[in-house]
């Protein structure tokens, strides 16, 4: 699981890095709107952090079932984030607070939704087939 999780903090620092190249791009030379650009490097992001983190943070393959899952899990990270932040700012946070906030929750709340749901936490298997927890008995 920290391999994982570490994996999955990786990705999302590069995803962080996207959605900002994305974004700059499509505003300073598209010269698309903060908002639109926004959402473009959003959706982006999100395709390319759904793409790495099944592959390589969790080790599955794209099925349409955990593109789904990850989307719901995205979905729920997103009203997280916005009812966080909403929260913190009504608090009289200062908007760093509130970032770091919404960051402490939201990201460890949206890797163990995907550890156990969308991707699950898989067993691995011995060469023999059996699980690890269960040694061959001969009964």
């Amino acid at each position: 699981m920290k391999r994982r999780a570490l994996r999955f903090v990786l990705t999302g620092v590069g995803n962080t890095a996207v959605h900002a190249m994305v974004a700059m791009a499509l505003i300073m030379i598209g010269g698309v709107s903060a908002g639109l650009a926004n959402a473009c490097a959003f959706l982006t992001a999100t395709a390319v952090s759904y793409a790495i983190n099944t592959l390589w943070s969790f080790g599955a393959r794209p099925t349409r079932d955990n593109a789904f899952k990850y989307g719901i899990v995205t979905a729920v990270g997103f009203v997280m984030a916005t009812s966080l932040g909403v929260t913190a700012a009504a608090w009289g946070w200062p908007p760093l607070g509130g970032v770091l906030f919404v960051s402490a929750l939201v990201a460890p709340t949206n890797f163990l939704m995907h550890h156990f749901w969308t991707y699950g936490a898989r067993r691995t298997q011995s060469p023999t087939g059996e699980s690890p927890s269960r040694p061959n008995s001969t009964h």
